[in-house]
């Protein structure tokens, strides 16, 4: 599925080395980090990423996370992805769904976010990976709510109306008895 070749042991080295610093923060965070090379290898994961994809660190350094948890998503989210990230050098956010080791799927909201060198080079991306699953699902929730009230809406306007309908043919048939009883 990846179209990538890993870094050479010595530059895979050098970058280890200067994420070093960075792995300590991000250690601390509960959301899902993960460090790639430019190539879109991974060289350091933190440990919500076992919790959320139950892939422990030593499967997947050196992996592809679209190879390990990601792959759902059409081939234009993820076209979008990395031209925004590797071509334009911009940072890039957008839900994506995957699929842990178990084979449960659930979303993430992707931040996806380029480092880059003096000469304006990608040096590593940063991908810091909420759950996304409960806020989708709520989502899901409040559009089936909303379309139940439209239609329930739509059901109480017609009632309103036949209601209306029904009050002016009884005005009339009692101005009709009116005019009967007073002949």
């Amino acid at each position: 599925m990846s179209r990538h070749t890993p870094l050479p042991p010595e530059q895979l080295k050098q970058l280890r080395s200067e994420i070093s610093t960075l792995s300590e923060g991000f250690d601390l965070i509960g959301e899902h980090v993960v460090i790639t090379d430019p190539e879109g290898s991974i060289v350091y994961a933190n440990d919500a990423v076992e919790k959320h994809t139950g892939f422990p660190p030593a499967e997947i350094l050196g992996k592809n996370p679209g190879d390990l948890w990601g792959g759902i998503m059409d081939k234009d989210f993820y076209e979008r992805m990395w031209k925004t990230i590797k071509e334009e050098k911009r940072p890039f956010i957008g839900d994506v769904q995957n699929r842990n080791k178990d084979g449960e799927l659930y979303w993430q909201e992707l931040h996806i976010f380029p480092v880059l060198d003096d000469a304006g080079d990608v040096k590593f991306f940063i991908g810091i990976e909420p759950d996304a699953t409960i806020r989708k699902a709520f989502a899901g929730q409040t559009k089936q709510y909303i379309e139940e009230l439209e239609r329930l809406n739509a059901y109480l306007k017609e009632r309103a109306r036949r209601v209306s309908e029904l009050e002016t043919e009884v005005g009339e048939l009692k101005e009709r008895l009116k005019a009967h009883a007073a002949q």
